[in-house]
């Protein structure tokens, strides 16, 4: 019997041939990423394959326009519709009373746009890391404490009960926005007032008054300090199966963080413009933001105090020392009285629930509440006021006009250097628009001229076959009459005699 040999190097062959036919078919990098999730946090999470709520778009669609004419001041005004979306990651709160709103609280999802924020209860969840951000705490930042409504406001006020060095200001933050209409006040504001009720705040403006008035909302939100709740390192907060029947079909929410401080909401009604009223606004929270709370205000500008003072303002708070109320206040001492008294985090004044932040419970993160609201926006634009003497140019037609006694004549171009002096930079521009409800007289005739007495050197202008007195040299100078243009006539009886020009 012969003896096999199997060269070395063939050997070698052979098996790296078995070793390749037996390995795997290497994994698209697409489904990779998915087998390698499995490994990690989020792979974990039970509620990680539902759906998140589906939500309207952003931005704003306008439906229409009209054009009419106020009928009580005769102003052009321009009606538009509009829809409008808008995202907020921070939910205000306007009822810090409310029994659902604490850190870890699970939300049904689908009960958020209609502001009924349904909790999943019973439910099983796992203890919760929270932290808070306030400096100079003597003691411990971060808790573990049970997602439960008593047990995480404890831990709170216990990390609030340890020893403060340094004062703790607040940080400020406010913005501006004109309101059109009740439904409209909810995006400015960022809350559901279907589930708040608040109805002192709807009725503090009385959108049925027909004269046109600016009506503006300030939010100003003083924020002591915010406790947030940590993301589970493993993935896992609700230890449950997601049933529907139980959950609901979309992924629900849970609270993650609240901001607490002070709030006021400012409604303001005034005479003035939205751009007035706001750089008022504006420029006093800039100042005092800048300066300082503790500042006199010495150096704020007096048209920002006098528009304050002739506006109508109320003011929602809470978090001050007092319950949750609307109230009258006054002008612009009122105004500033309120930013100062809510200055700064103190153990007696810790402030209420502001704002919480929402996240998905099938990802972790932030989930943004949409409002929407269909509001009208009725613009008027003022008519036009002139004085005596004035040029103004219709830019529709190119026609030119001198403002005479009051009203607007045309002026033909043949005649134009002939009776004035006219300068391109005295000529006010404005549209047919603006022009159509102003008072207007007959044309300056073609054949006008300027005429001179020979006798006594009394001047005229001479429409057709009248001739009107230029009485003195103040009416001349108020039209700009080229009294160095004029002809010198021997005799006037032939005219007829109209009224001296005023």
């Amino acid at each position: 019997m012969k003896n096999l040999y199997i060269p070395l190097q063939l050997l070698s062959l052979v098996t790296l041939l078995f070793v390749l036919s037996c390995k795997k078919q290497e994994v698209p990098s697409s489904l990779r990423s998915t087998k390698e999730a499995d490994n990690t946090s989020e792979g974990k999470n039970p509620f990680r394959n539902m759906k998140k709520l589906p939500q309207p778009g952003d931005g704003a669609s306008y439906l229409g326009n009209n054009e009419n004419t106020n009928q009580r001041q005769k102003q052009p005004c321009k009606t538009e519709i509009i829809t409008k979306t808008v995202a907020f990651d921070e939910q205000l709160l306007l009822a810090p009373g409310a029994d659902v709103i604490y850190l870890g609280s699970v939300l049904d999802a689908g009960s958020l746009p209609t502001g009924s924020y349904r909790p999943i209860i019973p439910i099983k969840k796992r203890p919760i890391k929270i932290s808070i951000s306030l400096q100079g705490v003597n003691g411990g930042v971060e808790k573990l404490t049970n997602a439960t409504l008593n047990d995480t406001r404890q831990a709170i006020s216990n990390m609030l009960n340890q020893a403060i060095t340094g004062e703790q200001p607040s940080e400020i933050v406010y913005n501006v926005n004109q309101i059109y209409s009740e439904d409209q006040l909810r995006l400015a504001i960022g809350a559901n007032f279907s589930l708040n009720k608040l109805a002192d705040i709807k009725t503090s403006f009385n959108f049925n008054d027909n004269n046109q008035k600016t009506r503006v909302v300030a939010k100003i939100l003083q924020k002591y300090y915010t406790v947030d709740m940590s993301i589970p390192d493993d993935g896992i907060f609700v230890e449950e199966t997601p049933d529907p029947a139980k959950f609901g079909p979309y992924s629900p929410v849970y609270i993650s963080s609240l901001t607490y401080g002070r709030m006021g909401l400012f409604f303001l009604e005034s005479a003035y413009s939205i751009n007035e009223l706001s750089t008022a606004l504006e420029g006093t929270l800039t100042y005092l933001t800048q300066a300082g709370i503790t500042t006199n205000g010495a150096n704020i500008s007096p048209s920002y105090k006098d528009i304050l003072n002739a506006s109508m303002i109320k003011v929602f708070t809470t978090g001050g020392s007092g319950e949750a109320a609307v109230e009258a206040i006054r002008g612009y001492d009122g105004f500033v009285n309120f930013i100062k008294s809510g200055g700064k985090y103190s153990q007696n004044s810790r402030g209420t629930i502001l704002s919480y932040q929402l996240r998905n419970l099938s990802d972790y993160t932030i989930f943004q509440t949409k409002l929407t609201s269909t509001y009208e926006v009725k613009t008027c634009t003022p008519i036009p006021t002139f004085q005596n003497g004035q040029f103004v140019k219709n830019d529709d037609t190119g026609e030119l006009f001198i403002f005479m006694e009051s009203k607007l004549r045309r002026i033909p171009i043949i005649v134009l250097n002939k009776l004035f002096h006219c300068q391109t930079s005295d000529i006010a521009h404005y549209s047919n628009t603006l022009l159509q409800n102003t008072p207007t007289s007959t044309p300056i005739s073609h054949n006008s001229e300027l005429i001179q007495s020979f006798f006594n050197g009394d001047l005229y202008l001479k429409e057709n076959n009248t001739i009107r007195l230029i009485p003195d040299m103040a009416i001349r100078l108020k039209y700009h009459f080229n009294y160095g243009n004029s002809t010198t006539k021997f005799f006037l009886g032939s005219y007829e005699i109209g009224t001296p020009i005023q």
